[in-house]
């Protein structure tokens, strides 16, 4: 069987500069010079005919060659990785990923089968976080953040994105025939938090928050979602905590040109756990599934049902 593959050490520095979005991070990692690290890249790209990378982004950022390749190599690696380790014993197959409740519920759970069926050898242990977690006591190999790249942490973007309100059926309806957005506050708004993020979106969109507008408070996001199911207001929310009610008709989105107030997620890995090939798997399994790319393919899929 003839493979048609370049060097192995371009791979490796190719890699390690897509994951960790740096040369000089990628040369600490591999242990070699900047220079060399740099060198093989573009051997890389000498032998492809594409460009890998944007040099001039900050961070570092993928081409659509890289973008097509980096998968491809990080999934190769992992698995070659967590073979070794399972051959030489040194591999116990347990991670834990720490995540927030209402991340957890709405975007992890349901797709936790899917990993488990690709990688049997890793026992996958989801760990709730606080909403305000300590990150020095934290005892997962990785967690998933907004907003946060904590000291200690190999961190990488998983997915940003942006709060928009969303509410029952039967409230889209009268919504509907409402001609201002002023028409929203006439529902209880349901908040977290003091109704931080109905201030912080308001004040994003320049639109003014009325004085004897109804809040109603719960402590968990997750809480504010539920309640919007049950028709008792309206909730902001973001894409993937509501994708799944969106899709199966308990919630609509209301269609407003304000997404604002945007969340970045990061996936933020223990530097010491960086290179467990459990780890490693779950890092491209999470980055495929939830990742940029992910959720954008997930927002075409939802733009064209049916409303």
């Amino acid at each position: 069987m003839n493979r048609l593959l370049p060097p192995l050490k371009s791979l490796l520095a190719f890699e390690a500069v897509a994951r960790l979005h740096s040369f000089s991070r990628a040369a600490e990692e591999l242990n070699i010079t900047q220079s060399a690290v740099s060198h093989q890249v573009r051997h890389l790209e000498t032998f492809l005919g594409k460009t890998l990378l944007n040099r001039k982004d900050k961070p570092l950022s993928l081409t659509g060659a890289g973008m097509q390749l980096f998968p491809a190599v990080e999934e190769a690696l992992s698995n070659v990785s967590a073979c070794v380790s399972q051959i030489m014993g040194r591999a116990d197959g347990v991670v834990r990923l720490g995540a927030f409740t209402h991340f957890a519920l709405k975007s992890l759970v349901a797709k936790l089968p899917d990993f488990r069926c690709r990688y049997p050898s890793v026992d996958l242990r989801l760990e709730m976080l606080s909403e305000r977690p300590d990150i020095n006591q934290l005892k997962s190999d990785a967690v998933i953040l907004v907003n946060e790249q904590p000291a200690g942490y190999d961190c990488r973007p998983l997915r940003r994105e942006s709060w928009f309100p969303v509410c029952s059926p039967a409230i889209y309806r009268a919504l509907m025939q409402a001609t201002s957005i002023e028409a929203l506050f006439e529902y209880p708004l349901l908040s977290i938090e003091n109704a931080g993020e109905w201030k912080m979106w308001c004040e994003s969109a320049s639109v003014q928050l009325p004085r004897d507008v109804s809040f109603h408070q719960f402590s968990h996001l997750i809480l504010c979602i539920q309640a919007a199911v049950e028709g008792q207001g309206i909730a902001l929310s973001i894409n993937s905590l509501v994708e799944e009610d969106i899709r199966a008709q308990r919630l609509k989105k209301i269609p407003l040109e304000l997404e604002i107030v945007p969340w970045q997620h990061y996936l933020c890995v223990k530097k010491e756990k960086r290179r467990d090939p459990g780890v490693q798997l779950l890092s491209h399994w999470l980055m495929e599934t939830l990742g940029e790319q992910a959720g954008r393919s997930s927002d075409r899929e939802n733009a064209k049902k049916p409303s």
